[in-house]
């Protein structure tokens, strides 16, 4: 907003220009307002320099009304210097000074003439009026109070105060400041902060000795806020202050003065005067705005005669412009795939707001995006999300435009919605195995069920067992579930069988396996693996495990066969360990036993002599060996028992899976045991299934098979045995 203001003196002048040709004194006004009864003031600018000769030998001449001649002033004047110029001041002038002019010469030079405009009081306090009204709302303006001869001549008993006149509230001090102003006597009340019209008065209040009262109030009048407002005024992204109109819409400029100007450049508009209230007008452009006016300067001036001031509001016309349309674009929504919702409009002015809503639920994370485009003045807005999830699926999407109005405001405008198709798969699959029957059959019939958890894209199943045996029949099948019927086979190794089931989902290439692991009951079967732990100062101890394959868990024990004593036990375990030394001073034979429900399963064990040794110093000298073997005793023994049969026994036990939990024991605990002495280390297994229990009493055999095809220090044999009948078989 630009605002000029043209100060000028108070003063109605009458200038009378002299014959071109002769220099002049310089410029003279009287001031006003000048009152009957009252001393008026008449000012000279000179144009020459004031000196001390110029104030001893200015003269002052009157021109009454009627008269053709100029005479001086002799009598009933002061004159004073100031600096604003010299100052003539008549005393107590009457009605024959009323429109008389009056000039100022020196020597052969003169002034203009100045014109004699007097008043009447209309009331014996005084008058007031405006000096200067403030250029915009919290600016200061000014008010002058030109007190009556009465009053002047008692201004010593006089109170004079200045009020409100609606509601006659006395202004405090800090809302003005009275100052004196000697020339024709007045005081000045600066007004502070003056936001809206206001009605103002000066009220006197008189006691003197002489019981002399006066109470009355000056003449009435509003002081205002001196700009004109333009209107619809608003604040966009381009301007700050400008006018904002729809096409078809109209331009007004209010004010209090009835003396208006609008413009667009030097292009003066016809205006109307649509609404007057108290003074208050209200100019309406009578033209209609369009495109091509948008961002042109208008001017709205007013002019005040009486304080000689002017004002002038500046603006901008800003036109607005709907969008022509609105476009939803959404991109194939798949879950782990990238996404775009974009809801966008174009050519709009000023941008509109644009919300997505999903339901009735505004969607928070959608960002608007305003791109300017300077060539056309015009922006398109949009707004994008990049991210969804599974929940959003077959659900509405709106996405709503708002457009701005001339007050600020939002208005609805147009929409688009659209339901989401949202693709994904699934979580996860799950298997639930079936249930283990209570007694061995020759065949087990159970039924699988394999289910997809929350997805909505097309998925297949496939069926697969590890054994061709086992028969798979498809019950029923469909995108969320697939339910067999399994005809299993009894196998006397037990151990259990895979069946698994493999899903795929094509559309994001998609792949996922689910195994189960069915157990039949069976009776145990014992493995034993042995391997070398080597402990301080070179002492080597063997590692005897005595691994179980059963269900349910079998309860395995390590004894003496020859005399059923126990060296260690393991209740409801897959595996049992016993610990001895590599060397041994006598011939021993250990064996291990797991006993279950539905069965019973011994593997033995023999020990040679350490210190049996050939000619050659080998040890390791079998007793079933006989006369024929003693003579390649070394060779064989030591090549089979240490080189290859400790080292294959290694290499097979690099090969397991399972780590081998025994080999974090302390070294030198082991160490520490005696050659002759047994001792057992149990570890727990993994399988942990619960059973009902059996008898713990091993039967004692009568006889085992010692043969052995496999030739070693240490042969193996086998106890197979249900009830009181036992059959030993070789191991090879």
């Amino acid at each position: 907003m630009m605002i000029h203001i043209i100060t000028a003196l108070l003063l109605v002048t009458q200038l009378i220009v002299l014959s071109s040709g002769q220099p002049s004194l310089g410029r003279l006004s009287a001031l006003q307002p000048a009152f009957l009864g009252r001393a008026v003031s008449v000012l000279l600018d000179p144009d020459l320099l004031v000196t001390t000769d110029l104030l001893s030998e200015l003269k002052w001449k009157v021109k009454f009304a009627g008269q053709n001649e100029f005479d001086d002033i002799r009598i009933g004047y002061t004159q004073n210097h100031s600096p604003d110029g010299v100052v003539l001041e008549l005393n107590n002038v009457s009605k024959a000074w009323n429109k008389a002019l009056i000039l100022a010469s020196f020597k052969n030079i003169t002034s203009n003439a100045a014109e004699l405009l007097l008043q009447e009081f209309e009331n014996n306090c005084g008058h007031i009026y405006v000096m200067s009204y403030p250029a915009q709302p919290g600016d200061s303006g000014k008010i002058a109070y030109v007190p009556t001869k009465s009053v002047m001549d008692l201004k010593d008993g006089v109170n004079i105060s200045i009020a409100f006149s609606v509601t006659m509230t006395f202004l405090r001090h800090n809302q003005f400041i009275r100052t004196v102003e000697p020339l024709n006597y007045k005081l000045v009340f600066d007004i502070y902060n003056v936001t809206s019209p206001e009605w103002y008065i000066v009220r006197c209040d008189t006691h003197t000795a002489k019981a002399y009262w006066l109470l009355e109030d000056t003449n009435v009048l509003r002081l205002f806020v001196g700009r004109p407002i333009l209107n619809p005024l608003c604040s966009t992204k381009e301007c700050s202050n400008c006018i904002c109109l729809a096409i078809g819409d109209h331009i007004s400029c209010s004010t209090f003065s009835k003396s208006v100007n609008i413009s667009i450049g030097s292009t003066k508009l016809d205006v109307d005067v649509v609404q007057s209230y108290e003074g208050y007008n209200v100019y309406t452009v009578k033209k209609d705005f369009t495109e091509a006016h948008h961002m042109a300067k208008l001017t709205c001036s007013v002019a005040f005669p009486e304080t000689g001031q002017m004002f002038i509001t500046e603006a901008f016309i800003y036109i607005f412009v709907p969008p022509d349309a609105v476009t939803l674009d959404i991109s194939e929504l798949k879950e782990g795939y990238p996404l775009n919702i974009t809801c966008s409009v174009s050519i709009a002015r000023p941008p509109p707001k644009i919300e997505m809503f999903l339901g009735d639920k505004r969607i928070a994370e959608a960002t608007q995006i305003e791109v300017f485009y300077h060539s056309t003045q015009f922006y398109r807005s949009y707004i994008t999300l990049t991210s969804v999830n599974r929940t959003w699926n077959n659900m509405i999407l709106n996405c709503s435009v708002l457009l701005r109005t001339i007050n600020d405001a939002y208005m609805y405008w147009e929409s688009k919605s659209q339901i989401l198709n949202y693709k994904y798969p699934p979580i996860e699959v799950s298997m639930v195995p079936p249930s283990i029957p209570d007694n061995i059959l020759p065949w087990y019939n159970f039924d699988i069920s394999c289910t997809l958890t929350d997805h909505n894209t097309d998925c297949s199943f496939a069926w697969y067992a590890d054994s061709r045996d086992i028969i798979l029949n498809i019950v029923t099948n469909s995108n969320i579930s697939s339910n067999i019927h399994v005809q299993m086979p009894h196998t006397s190794g037990g151990g259990g069988h895979r069946i698994s089931c493999r899903v795929r989902c094509e559309e994001f290439f998609l792949e996922m396996i689910k195994n189960v692991k069915v157990i039949v009951p069976h009776a145990p079967v014992i493995t034993i693996r042995d391997s070398k732990l080597f402990g301080i100062g070179g002492s080597v101890k063997i590692l005897l495990t005595c691994v179980v394959d059963s269900y349910p868990l079998s309860n395995v024990s390590w004894i003496h066969p020859a005399n059923r004593k126990m060296i260690s036990r393991c209740e409801h375990k897959s595996e049992c360990i016993m610990v001895t030394s590599e060397l041994v001073e006598s011939y021993l034979m250990i064996e291990c036993t797991a006993v279950n429900k539905y069965g019973e399963h011994r593997k033995g064990l023999e020990v040679l002599p350490s210190e049996t040794k050939s000619q050659e110093g080998f040890p390791c000298l079998p007793t079933s060996a006989g006369v024929g073997g003693a003579a390649v005793c070394v060779f064989v023994f030591v090549f089979f028992c240490f080189a290859k049969r400790f080292r294959n026994t290694q290499k097979r036990h690099s090969m397991q899976t399972r780590p081998n939990t025994i080999a974090n024991v302390d070294a030198q605990l082991l160490d520490v045991l005696s050659k002759d002495s047994l001792p057992t280390v149990d570890i727990e297994s993994k399988d942990e299934l619960l059973y009902e229990d059996i008898d713990q009493t091993i039967p004692k055999s009568d006889s085992f098979d010692l043969d052995s095809t496999q030739p070693s220090c240490t042969r193996r044999y086998d106890v197979l045995g249900t009830s009181n009948t036992y059959y030993l078989t070789p191991q090879y």
